[in-house]
């Protein structure tokens, strides 16, 4: 009797320990799309300031040269 209960307990703790990592799997999984969002976002910020730049640079550059050729 004494033995089925222990295996019976040991059996309920194995099920508590399966969800448990189950669980911080899940969390796991929940970080690392949080962090890919996050430098997606990062990325996505660079791109925007080097496009503008460039277009900023371009018009300076433009604007320079209408100078010269107005005289």
């Amino acid at each position: 009797m004494r033995s089925e209960h222990d295996a019976n307990m040991a059996l309920v703790i194995m099920a508590a320990q399966d969800r448990i990592d189950e669980q911080r799997y899940q969390v796991k999984l929940a970080n690392k799309a949080e962090q890919e969002r996050k430098q997606d976002a990062n990325d996505k910020f660079w791109s925007h300031v080097f496009f503008v730049g460039t277009g900023a640079l371009v018009l300076i550059v433009l604007a320079f040269l209408y100078q010269i050729m107005k005289g």
